[in-house]
Protein backbone atom coordinates (compact mmCIF):
# COMPACT_ATOMS: atom_id res chain seq x y z
CA UNK A 1 0.00 0.00 0.00
CA UNK A 2 2.57 2.53 0.95
CA UNK A 3 4.57 1.65 -2.22
CA UNK A 4 1.57 2.28 -4.18
CA UNK A 5 1.07 5.45 -2.88
CA UNK A 6 4.39 6.95 -2.93
CA UNK A 7 4.29 6.38 -6.76
CA UNK A 8 1.33 8.61 -7.25
CA UNK A 9 3.11 10.85 -4.99
CA UNK A 10 5.41 12.17 -7.18
CA UNK A 11 7.31 10.59 -10.38
CA UNK A 12 10.65 11.43 -8.81
CA UNK A 13 13.01 8.82 -8.88
CA UNK A 14 14.72 9.02 -5.55
CA UNK A 15 13.59 10.26 -1.78
CA UNK A 16 16.90 12.43 -2.60
CA UNK A 17 15.63 14.38 -5.41
CA UNK A 18 11.95 14.50 -3.08
CA UNK A 19 14.16 15.52 -0.11
CA UNK A 20 15.69 18.65 -2.57
CA UNK A 21 12.61 19.35 -4.29
CA UNK A 22 11.11 19.87 -0.93
CA UNK A 23 13.61 21.78 0.52
CA UNK A 24 13.75 23.72 -2.78
CA UNK A 25 10.13 24.48 -2.27
CA UNK A 26 10.43 25.22 1.38
CA UNK A 27 13.49 27.68 0.53
CA UNK A 28 10.85 29.78 -1.93
CA UNK A 29 7.81 29.99 0.15
CA UNK A 30 7.23 33.44 1.68
CA UNK A 31 5.38 33.30 5.10
CA UNK A 32 1.98 34.65 3.12
CA UNK A 33 2.40 31.35 1.23
CA UNK A 34 2.23 29.17 4.46
CA UNK A 35 -0.57 31.45 5.42
CA UNK A 36 -2.37 30.18 1.71
CA UNK A 37 -1.98 26.65 2.48
CA UNK A 38 -3.25 26.87 6.10
CA UNK A 39 -6.68 28.51 5.08
CA UNK A 40 -6.96 25.96 1.63
CA UNK A 41 -6.60 23.40 4.65
CA UNK A 42 -9.29 24.47 6.56
CA UNK A 43 -11.59 24.69 3.28
CA UNK A 44 -10.76 20.74 2.42
CA UNK A 45 -11.75 20.05 5.75
CA UNK A 46 -14.77 22.19 5.88
CA UNK A 47 -15.60 20.15 2.24
CA UNK A 48 -14.60 16.69 3.86
CA UNK A 49 -17.02 17.76 7.08
CA UNK A 50 -20.42 18.93 4.46
CA UNK A 51 -19.83 22.03 5.59
CA UNK A 52 -18.90 23.30 2.66
CA UNK A 53 -19.74 22.38 -1.16
CA UNK A 54 -16.81 21.46 -3.48
CA UNK A 55 -15.88 24.72 -5.98
CA UNK A 56 -13.54 23.55 -8.67
CA UNK A 57 -14.36 23.04 -11.89
CA UNK A 58 -15.89 19.27 -12.65
CA UNK A 59 -16.26 18.65 -8.68
CA UNK A 60 -18.74 16.00 -7.27
CA UNK A 61 -21.76 17.18 -6.36
CA UNK A 62 -22.46 16.06 -2.19
CA UNK A 63 -25.58 17.11 -0.73
CA UNK A 64 -24.93 19.93 1.72
CA UNK A 65 -24.31 18.67 5.48
CA UNK A 66 -23.04 15.23 4.12
CA UNK A 67 -19.68 14.14 4.74
CA UNK A 68 -17.19 13.55 1.57
CA UNK A 69 -16.58 9.91 1.93
CA UNK A 70 -12.72 9.63 0.58
CA UNK A 71 -11.67 7.16 -1.74
CA UNK A 72 -8.86 4.76 -1.89
CA UNK A 73 -6.19 6.95 -3.25
CA UNK A 74 -6.94 9.38 -0.40
CA UNK A 75 -7.32 6.55 2.50
CA UNK A 76 -3.52 4.85 1.38
CA UNK A 77 -2.19 9.30 1.02
CA UNK A 78 -3.52 9.32 5.27
CA UNK A 79 -1.71 5.64 5.96
CA UNK A 80 1.43 7.48 4.49
CA UNK A 81 0.75 10.93 5.77
CA UNK A 82 0.62 9.03 9.37
CA UNK A 83 3.88 7.27 8.41
CA UNK A 84 5.94 10.38 7.67
CA UNK A 85 4.43 11.88 10.44
CA UNK A 86 5.67 9.61 12.98
CA UNK A 87 9.46 9.19 10.99
CA UNK A 88 10.13 12.84 11.29
CA UNK A 89 8.54 13.17 14.97
CA UNK A 90 10.82 10.59 16.28
CA UNK A 91 14.02 11.20 14.24
CA UNK A 92 14.22 15.04 14.95
CA UNK A 93 13.51 14.27 18.33
CA UNK A 94 16.43 11.93 18.77
CA UNK A 95 18.61 14.21 16.59
CA UNK A 96 17.69 17.03 18.90
CA UNK A 97 17.96 14.87 22.38
CA UNK A 98 21.31 13.31 20.90
CA UNK A 99 23.05 16.61 20.25
CA UNK A 100 23.35 18.25 23.84
CA UNK A 101 23.85 14.96 25.07
CA UNK A 102 27.19 14.13 22.47
CA UNK A 103 28.08 18.11 22.77
CA UNK A 104 27.99 17.84 26.23
CA UNK A 105 29.81 15.06 27.01
CA UNK A 106 32.59 16.17 24.54
CA UNK A 107 32.40 19.42 26.99
CA UNK A 108 33.32 17.55 29.60
CA UNK A 109 35.47 15.86 28.34
CA UNK A 110 37.89 18.16 27.06
CA UNK A 111 37.68 20.75 30.28
CA UNK A 112 37.84 17.33 32.23
CA UNK A 113 34.99 18.72 34.78
CA UNK A 114 31.90 16.47 35.36
CA UNK A 115 28.70 17.48 34.18
CA UNK A 116 25.63 17.02 37.08
CA UNK A 117 22.91 14.01 35.32
CA UNK A 118 20.42 16.58 36.07
CA UNK A 119 21.40 19.68 34.31
CA UNK A 120 22.40 16.76 30.92
CA UNK A 121 18.57 15.15 31.35
CA UNK A 122 17.52 18.66 31.21
CA UNK A 123 19.11 19.80 28.35
CA UNK A 124 18.52 16.71 26.38
CA UNK A 125 14.95 16.97 26.97
CA UNK A 126 14.43 20.46 25.57
CA UNK A 127 16.18 19.48 22.67
CA UNK A 128 14.01 16.84 22.16
CA UNK A 129 11.09 19.24 22.34
CA UNK A 130 12.81 21.22 19.91
CA UNK A 131 13.88 18.98 17.76
CA UNK A 132 10.21 16.88 17.88
CA UNK A 133 8.39 20.05 16.99
CA UNK A 134 10.80 20.71 14.15
CA UNK A 135 10.30 17.47 12.92
CA UNK A 136 6.56 17.79 13.31
CA UNK A 137 6.77 20.90 11.45
CA UNK A 138 8.81 19.49 8.51
CA UNK A 139 6.53 16.94 8.19
CA UNK A 140 3.30 18.90 8.02
CA UNK A 141 5.06 21.09 5.38
CA UNK A 142 5.74 17.82 3.66
CA UNK A 143 2.41 16.11 3.32
CA UNK A 144 1.04 19.34 2.54
CA UNK A 145 2.62 19.54 -0.49
CA UNK A 146 2.09 15.55 -1.31
CA UNK A 147 -1.09 16.21 -0.71
CA UNK A 148 -2.08 18.96 -2.49
CA UNK A 149 -0.01 16.38 -5.62
CA UNK A 150 -1.75 13.35 -5.09
CA UNK A 151 -3.82 12.21 -7.97
CA UNK A 152 -7.29 10.86 -8.90
CA UNK A 153 -8.58 12.68 -5.91
CA UNK A 154 -11.46 15.19 -5.76
CA UNK A 155 -10.08 16.77 -2.33
CA UNK A 156 -6.59 17.25 -3.58
CA UNK A 157 -8.06 18.68 -7.19
CA UNK A 158 -10.17 21.18 -4.48
CA UNK A 159 -6.82 22.43 -2.55
CA UNK A 160 -5.39 22.93 -5.65
CA UNK A 161 -7.83 25.05 -7.09
CA UNK A 162 -8.30 27.07 -4.07
CA UNK A 163 -4.99 27.50 -3.80
CA UNK A 164 -4.80 28.60 -7.13
CA UNK A 165 -7.95 31.09 -6.05
CA UNK A 166 -5.64 32.46 -3.17
CA UNK A 167 -2.18 32.47 -4.91
CA UNK A 168 -1.51 31.55 -8.54
CA UNK A 169 1.93 31.64 -8.46
CA UNK A 170 2.51 29.49 -5.27
CA UNK A 171 5.59 27.10 -5.51
CA UNK A 172 3.23 24.32 -4.57
CA UNK A 173 1.04 24.96 -7.43
CA UNK A 174 4.37 23.70 -10.16
CA UNK A 175 3.62 20.86 -12.30
CA UNK A 176 -0.03 21.67 -11.80
CA UNK A 177 -0.47 24.64 -14.66
CA UNK A 178 -2.22 22.77 -17.76
CA UNK A 179 -5.19 22.14 -14.31
CA UNK A 180 -5.26 25.73 -13.01
CA UNK A 181 -5.29 27.57 -16.85
CA UNK A 182 -8.92 27.76 -16.48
Amino acid sequence: RGAKCVNLLSTMSSPQEQRRDLKDSIREMKREDLEDVVKVQQHVLNVTMGQTPFQHPGAPSIQSGNRYMPNQNELDFAQHSRIILSNNLFRYFFIGAFTPYFTLKLLSTVHRRVIPTQRMIVMCTIGGAFGGTYGMTLGRVQVARDYLRLENSPLATEARFQLWRVNPSHPFLRGFEQETNV
